[in-house]
C-alpha cells in the first residue's frame, strides 16, 4: 500500500498506471477518518480480465464514494442527509454496484498504460480516464480532509478468491501520482501552518518595524548633536575673532626725537605709553 503523507481536500488528483492482471484489485482511493467522521471515495477498484461472460460488468470503471460515519448523524440519518444507501452494504455509499464506465476500445485496463483523475469540489467528483470526462458523483458529505492511497486486495465477495495460476501476476504498475490543491481549498494541516507562519510573519514584522523605529530615532538624535555641536562651535569660533580684534599686539618702539635740547624716548607697551625725560 501506498498513500500520502499529508491529507488533502478539494483539487485535482491524477496517476499513470497499468493495473494488475488476476482476480486481486487494483485500487485508486482516498480515505479520512477523525473522531466524529469517516468519509471515502473511490477513482476505481479494478480486477484483470475474468473470462469474457463478465466483461460488461468487471471490466469496466468502477467509481463510488461512502460515508462511514458523520458527526451529529446517526447511521440511519445518513442516506437522507447524504444521498446514499446501504444496499447490499454496512456501509452508506452512491450505487450497490458503483458508477460505472467502460469503452469498447478497452478490453480490459490491465492491457495498457492509461491516465486517470479526479477533480474534487464540494459540489461533486469529476472521473477522468485518458483525460476524458467519462463519471460524475454529487458530492453531499464528502467534505473533510482525506489521504489519498494506491493499493491491492483481495475481494472474495465481488471478484472471487484469485486461483493460484494468478499468483504471480502482473502487478500493479504506477508511473507517477501527481495532485494539484483547489486555489482557496486547505486541509486542517494547512490552516495549522498558516497561523503559525502568520503569527511568524507578524512578530518578523514588528521586530523589524521596532529596529527601524530605533535606527531612525538614533540617526536623529546623532544629527541633532551634531548640528548644536557646529552652532556652538561657530559661536565660539566668532567671540574669539572678537576678543583677537580687541587684542592689540604687543609692539615696542624705540623713537629718539630732539626737540629744544630735549631727548625723549618713547615706549609702547600693550595699552600704556610712557614719555621719559633723559634732561636730568
Amino acid at each position: 500500500m501506498v498513500h500520502s503523507k499529508t491529507k488533502i481536500k478539494y483539487g485535482y488528483s491524477e496517476i499513470k498506471a497499468k493495473i494488475g492482471n488476476s482476480r486481486i484489485s487494483s485500487s485508486f482511493w482516498f480515505w479520512g477518518k477523525t473522531d466524529t467522521d469517516a468519509t471515502e471515495f473511490d477513482v476505481f477498484e479494478q480486477s484483470g480480465p475474468l473470462n469474457a461472460l463478465e466483461r460488461n460488468y468487471y471490466h469496466r470503471l468502477h467509481s463510488n464514494r461512502y460515508i462511514h460515519k458523520l458527526k451529529g448523524f446517526t447511521k440511519a440519518q445518513l442516506p437522507a442527509k447524504c444521498n446514499c444507501n446501504y444496499g447490499n452494504g454496512a456501509v452508506c455509499h452512491d450505487t450497490p454496484i458503483g458508477n460505472t464506465w467502460g469503452s469498447d476500445k478497452i478490453n480490459s485496463f490491465s492491457d495498457d498504460w492509461h491516465v486517470y483523475g479526479v477533480h474534487w469540489t464540494s459540489q461533486q467528483f469529476k472521473i477522468y480516464v485518458d483525460g476524458k470526462h467519462v463519471i460524475t458523483m454529487n458530492n453531499d458529505c464528502n467534505k473533510h480532509p482525506v489521504w489519498l492511497f494506491l493499493n491491492r486486495a483481495t475481494m472474495p465477495n465481488w471478484f472471487g478468491v484469485p486461483p493460484k495460476s494468478d499468483i504471480p501476476d502482473q502487478p500493479f504498475q504506477i508511473e507517477y501520482v501527481r495532485t494539484w490543491k483547489q486555489n482557496g481549498a486547505f486541509t486542517e494541516e494547512d490552516q495549522e501552518n498558516v497561523n503559525h507562519h502568520t503569527t511568524t510573519y507578524i512578530s518578523i514584522s514588528l521586530v523589524c518595524i521596532c529596529i527601524c523605529i530605533c535606527i531612525g530615532a538614533a540617526i536623529f538624535i546623532i544629527k541633532r548633536r551634531r548640528k548644536r555641536g557646529k552652532v556652538e562651535f561657530d559661536e565660539n569660533e566668532e567671540e574669539q575673532e572678537k576678543e583677537e580684534e580687541e587684542e592689540e599686539i604687543e609692539v615696542d618702539v624705540d623713537i629718539e626725537v630732539e626737540e629744544d635740547g630735549v631727548e625723549m624716548e618713547t615706549q609702547t607697551i600693550g595699552n600704556a605709553l610712557s614719555v621719559a625725560d633723559d634732561s636730568d
